[in-house]
């Protein structure tokens, strides 16, 4: 059975809004307890009668609803989408999302890396340790793009495999770790064959050059030249193997 859980928004919350989730809980044989889940249904509205309802769920942006009939309908998380459409009606236009499907950052992480493999071969070619905490950091940069001492922060906050997390990733160690990693070329390449190995489709593979721009005066591998983003910054060049479907095997920094 899934309810309506009405959460005040946090320290930067200015204005007081109330943010209205759809939760649940289910058991985690993982874990062997039960967890909870929850996605974003929408807004409370300053009256706290009606329900803002979020336009990725709704198809439109100004869809509102009675909290009444919010909490009548939860009990069900599974109808509870196709009752928002039904209430968003047919007036939505072409641009209307028709189906929305809620899935975690967390769950959806966890799910992509044992689909692809790269858990498993990260624990192959770097050990279940090292292994683990990169797949942490990987799962942190996939989501958010932040900087690495926010990793830690960032994956106690979510239900991922306890060997992403650790003294590894902590704002204190974290780049020591990459540092030593970076290092590591023997380990580096076992990965990269294996992956490639993983995934190379026999069919072809797309090979490019590119850069990344770097803000860092530390990192000997930047250096200035022709800067593709249009931006005054040293860059790390390096060649790229990907499979037609987009899927990096391989890179070399040139």
């Amino acid at each position: 059975m899934s309810y309506v859980q009405i959460q005040p928004g946090g320290k930067a919350n200015s204005k007081g809004a109330k943010y209205v989730n759809l939760a649940w809980n289910e058991w985690d044989p993982g874990r062997k307890r039960s967890v909870q889940r929850r996605f974003y249904v929408g807004r409370l509205a300053p009256d706290g009668e009606d329900v803002l309802v979020n336009k990725r769920l709704a198809g439109r942006s100004d869809l509102r609803v009675p909290l009444s009939e919010v909490d009548a309908h939860a009990q069900s998380r599974f109808d509870f989408e196709a009752w928002l459409r039904t209430r968003s009606g047919s007036d939505a236009g072409a641009e209307a999302v028709a189906r929305v499907d809620i899935a975690g950052d967390a769950w959806l992480i966890r799910h992509l890396s044992e689909a692809s493999g790269l858990g498993e071969a990260l624990a192959e070619a770097f050990g279940p340790v090292d292994g683990g905490a990169l797949a942490g950091l990987a799962a942190h940069q996939f989501a958010t793009g932040h900087a690495l001492y926010r990793a830690d922060a960032w994956l106690s906050q979510r239900e991922m495999p306890p060997e992403w997390r650790g003294a590894l990733v902590s704002e204190s160690t974290v780049h020591g770790f990459v540092a030593r990693i970076g290092a590591d070329v023997s380990r580096r390449e076992n990965f990269l064959e294996r992956w490639a190995g993983r995934h190379a489709s026999g069919r072809a593979t797309v090979f490019d050059t590119s850069s990344v721009s770097s803000h860092s005066p530390s990192l000997e591998l930047a250096e200035w030249g022709y800067n593709r983003d249009d931006e005054s910054l040293p860059q790390v060049n390096f060649s790229l193997a990907a499979t037609p479907e987009g899927v990096p095997l391989f890179y070399r920094v040139l």
